[in-house]
């Protein structure tokens, strides 16, 4: 058995008005930061063009906005590539998990987590016998003030160059060895 209450037809207009008036002011409100990631999203997903099928790319994130930290989750949709960042792999709530002793964030640093990553490629690459083949930058610092920031930049400049620089992404590739 359902039971309903009916409402006046009077109510029944009020309230369709003032959820027409609602969702028109939320989209209203919204607009501009949605165009805004609509762009950084299509800058960012760029960098997919540059990198080849069958790669593994470390991305890393620095800024502030959390909704940027799974923009590089999404440069793997359009390729077959390996993106060394699934937040859905390292919460329960999801039924995907890293294979054992892959989890990045373990043997990598605290690149996804973290809007000031630090990283331990070499040692990463050591344990999973998997090279990081790309890193992708998103609003990558201006200044390398830490130690961390400092020993980033020693194993990008021994190891990567500069493939591609947007406004706000940079993309590494691995040097011919």
């Amino acid at each position: 058995m359902v039971s309903y209450v009916a409402y006046p037809k009077k109510f029944q207009v009020a309230g369709a008005i003032l959820s027409a008036l609602f969702s028109i002011g939320m989209l209203r409100t919204h607009w501009k930061v949605q165009l805004e990631l609509n762009s950084d999203a299509k800058e960012y997903i760029s960098l997919a063009d540059k990198i080849d099928d069958s790669q593994i790319v470390l991305p890393l994130n620095y800024s502030n906005n959390w909704m940027h930290s799974n923009l590089s989750c999404y440069l793997g949709a359009t390729k077959k590539i390996v993106v060394l960042d699934n937040y859905e792999a390292t919460h329960d709530l999801f039924p995907l998990l890293w294979k054992k002793g892959m989890d990045p964030e373990i043997h990598m640093g605290n690149h996804v987590s973290s809007n000031h990553p630090c990283v331990r490629i070499r040692s990463s690459e050591k344990q999973t016998g998997m090279k990081v083949d790309y890193i992708s930058m998103w609003h990558s610092p201006i200044e390398y003030n830490d130690s961390c920031d400092a020993d980033l930049k020693k194993q990008i400049d021994a190891n990567y160059r500069l493939e591609m620089k947007g406004s706000n992404s940079s993309l590494y590739v691995r040097k011919q060895e």
